[in-house]
């Protein structure tokens, strides 16, 4: 694991050199496009990428990036923009998100809307290093939240590496349960691109920090339409939010939580539900998924918990029976658009 410490000190080195940063942002390219490379990153790998020729990328060995023979970060494309962010192998609360999935689902969705070019704003809650407001292909300003200081270094260095300007981006260490800072305010359509798809868990410890979202999977989403209720509250502006959750519920009913929950607090919002059909996270699972096993690919998964835990495995069975009890036989993934 790239220590949070050394993160920061590549940052502030890129920011002071720009001959520096260019070779960065030229090698991290290359090897993306390398075929060795793209092999390995096809495979949703559980461990570092190992070089057969780290000499060719000195300026990535230079700032800290390669250590030996082995990368110590994983490397994503969105568009023409290159990413660095923590690999799966990172066992750690603190790990950053890996991958771009999810937010080229979210972006994708948002053009598909137009709304690339409605908003004057963007605001992500919980950017992660920055997939989304980063990727986002328009001309708006961003503001990239996390609650993992992590986040906001990869995120920050994301934003030096693709040369967009201070005076566009800005990081806001910021925990959606407490929701924005009073004074922030803004002028301009703000759109908020919420990538909040986080998994039932059974209790705090089984999840990483960025994967989390209580027994039913929906404290944060909550907390995101809160969030977003309080700035609409306090900005006197136009505020559209995509989304992107999952949420307990029954298909034979078409009866879902989260999105009853976000009508709840927008009673005065217009609000669709849509379901997302998708082929990364659980291939083998429909949409809506049986709720159990859902849970179970949830259990085994490397991404969110160590590899073989039997200890976590029986919690989401217990957590499986205890959601079932409730009347929950299934799991959606999906979006919600809501105009406020």
């Amino acid at each position: 694991m790239l220590q949070t410490e050394n993160l920061n000190k590549i940052w502030l080195n890129l920011s002071k050199n720009s001959s520096l940063k260019k070779n960065v942002q030229e090698e991290l390219a290359s090897l993306f496009n390398e075929a060795a490379y793209r092999e390995w990153w096809k495979t949703e790998p559980r461990t570092p990428f190992e070089f057969s020729r780290p000499d060719l990328y000195p300026t990535l060995k230079h700032v800290g990036f390669i250590a030996g023979e082995k990368l110590q970060v994983k490397v994503n494309q969105i568009g023409s923009r290159m990413f660095v962010t923590d690999g799966a192998w990172v066992q750690n609360p603190m790990r950053v998100f890996p991958d771009p999935d999810e937010a080229l689902v979210l972006l994708k969705h948002v053009e598909k809307k137009g709304l690339h070019t409605w908003a004057d704003w963007v605001i992500d809650p919980a950017a992660g290093c920055g997939h989304t407001p980063l990727g986002f292909q328009g001309p708006a300003k961003r503001i990239f939240c996390d609650a993992n200081a992590r986040a906001l270094t990869f995120a920050s260095l994301n934003a030096l590496i693709n040369d967009l300007a201070s005076e566009h981006c800005f990081g806001l260490l910021n925990d959606m349960n407490r929701k924005f800072p009073s004074p922030l305010r803004l002028q301009g359509k703000t759109l908020f691109l919420t990538n909040v798809p986080f998994a039932p868990a059974p209790d705090d410890s089984s999840l990483a920090l960025n994967s989390g979202g209580g027994e039913h999977g929906a404290d944060l989403q909550i907390a995101s339409f809160e969030l977003v209720k309080k700035f609409s509250e306090q900005n006197s502006v136009p505020v559209r939010a995509c989304f992107l959750t999952w949420t307990l519920g029954s298909a034979d009913s078409n009866e879902w939580e989260v999105p009853r929950l976000c009508q709840n607090i927008f009673p005065k919002a217009k609000i669709q539900w849509t379901l997302e059909q998708h082929d990364y996270d659980a291939p083998d699972l429909p949409n809506p998924a049986p709720l159990r096993l859902m849970l179970r690919h949830l259990a085994r998964s490397q991404y969110v918990v160590s590899h073989g835990n039997k200890t976590v495995e029986t919690a989401y069975e217990n957590l499986a029976d205890k959601l079932q009890a409730q009347g929950f036989t299934h799991i959606a993934y999906g979006f919600l658009d809501c105009e406020l």
